[in-house]
């Protein structure tokens, strides 16, 4: 059960590079810009994103394989996200 994505995002790896200031950027693993954060906080979280989909993913996975009654709850959180 993979999730279905609206679009595609750029694709990992993403960092967190230094901006000097207390803004974040986001850059992927060319070095071009993916997104500016005003909070280094938030870049850390922005950059992260794509490795957070993919461990979610695993586990909506997992819940599936299990059989739990909670997959569709979850699979709707992600999708939220998504679209």
């Amino acid at each position: 059960m993979t999730t279905k994505q609206k679009g595609t995002h750029t694709p990992k790896e993403w960092h967190e590079a230094n901006t000097g200031n207390h803004q974040g950027l986001i850059i992927d693993g060319a070095g071009n810009n993916i997104a500016v954060a005003y909070d280094k906080v938030n870049a850390r979280l922005i950059a992260a994103a794509p490795e957070l989909l993919e461990a979610l993913e695993q586990a909506i996975e997992t819940l599936h394989e299990f059989g739990s009654e909670d997959v569709a709850y979850y699979q709707n959180i992600v999708n939220k996200a998504l679209f």
